[in-house]
């Protein structure tokens, strides 16, 4: 049984769930719209998007980037993983036929035009100045703010730092960080998609 196989693809009900009362609503806008206050000091939205069910509980920012829920296993905690499974794992939720574009322009530090893919080390940074951080190194002025689902976790991006290492978003303190993938350190998986 493959990595993509032990871990629990999100349900349609799991699609369905609103995180209602965290954050601040916008004034007269609907419910799945939430908003944070960015590194520049102005609003940014975050609204509620079900194109991909299999990315569970997923929100649309206003680059029109949507940021899937943790990834979760049967149980319902998060699934962890290593860098290569959790690449492999984000790839294995487009059909077969246009993995490979995908996986080229993704390993090449493009982001693909459509398909769900690991979010690139530069998706990380602007979701973190979304969320207040005037320094994705020190995580300076970043605030948890009610954006995307389960931010509170250690992700992988997609983007390879130097030989052995990677990438990662630290959401609890909005640092974009980079990690040893040969020891198989295990952070959570979020998939993106356009």
């Amino acid at each position: 049984m493959n990595f993509s196989e032990k871990v629990l693809k999100p349900s349609f009900l799991q699609g369905l769930v609103l995180l209602i009362g965290f954050g601040r609503v916008a004034s007269g806008a609907p419910l799945d719209v939430r908003v944070t206050i960015g590194a520049d000091g102005k609003e940014h939205r975050f609204v509620r998007d079900t194109t991909f069910l299999q990315l569970g509980v997923a929100f649309r920012d206003e680059r029109g980037l949507i940021w899937g829920d943790v990834v979760k296993k049967a149980d319902g905690t998060f699934a962890q993983s290593g860098w290569l499974q959790a690449k492999e794992y984000c790839l294995s939720l487009n059909p077969e036929a246009e993995r490979a574009r995908i996986k080229e322009e993704v390993e090449a530090g493009a982001e693909p035009e459509t398909g769900i893919f690991l979010p690139l080390k530069q998706n990380f940074v602007a979701l973190a100045r979304d969320l207040g951080s005037k320094s994705v190194e020190t995580g300076e002025g970043y605030r948890v703010q009610a954006s995307i689902s389960n931010l509170e976790n250690w992700s992988w991006s997609a983007s390879p730092y130097a030989f052995d290492f990677a990438y990662g978003f630290d959401g609890r303190d909005g640092k974009v960080f980079y990690d040893f993938v040969a020891n198989q350190h295990y952070y959570s998986i979020r998939c993106v998609a356009r």
